[in-house]
């Protein structure tokens, strides 16, 4: 059975991949890690294991800027994450790393910016998925850094739809 069958997605190129007795490792990513991705990166764990599939799946986020990593999550997302129950865990920001990435893990860019600088490293060939192939209507997630609280509240009902989308998705897989 083909890796992207096997998770219920389909890649870019729909490669010939076994995923063994690991877990496939689904990388959330976003520009600076201290907004939108550990949001989504929180959620969809949440939603995994309540599916019964944290087994599965190991779910991580990381930003792609050069600045990233060791802040916390930004206080607006935390805000707006509380506003609407979720309680983010205490956490720093990562920078991601493409050569970490092992056969069978999984690239999902927030944002088209995001998708095009994974797009240059040769060892991410058919390993990024869009938010479509994950089961969100479109492949664009919005930064809401450096806008007001109404963005920060929107981020926050879209990562909820990414990680209903995502269990979902990997439920019927």
């Amino acid at each position: 059975m083909s890796y992207s069958s096997k998770l219920g997605f389909t890649t870019p190129r729909d490669r010939q991949m076994t995923m063994g007795d690991e877990p496939v490792t689904v990388w959330w990513l976003c520009s600076g890690n201290i907004c939108r991705s550990p949001l989504v990166e929180h959620l969809a764990s949440q939603r995994t294991v309540a599916a019964g599939l944290a087994e599965r799946y190991l779910l991580k986020s990381a930003g792609v800027a050069s600045w990233c990593g060791g802040k916390p999550i930004h206080r607006h997302m935390r805000a707006a994450a509380e506003a609407a129950g979720i309680n983010l865990p205490q956490r720093t920001s990562q920078k991601f790393q493409p050569e970490a990435m092992r056969t069978g893990d999984i690239a999902i860019p927030l944002d088209a910016s995001v998708r095009s600088y994974l797009e240059e490293f040769d060892e991410l060939e058919g390993k990024i998925l869009g938010l479509r192939d994950v089961g969100f209507g479109q492949d664009e997630m919005p930064d809401p850094y450096g806008k007001g609280e109404e963005a920060f509240a929107f981020a926050v009902s879209q990562a909820e739809a990414i990680a209903e989308g995502f269990a979902r998705r990997i439920s019927t897989a």
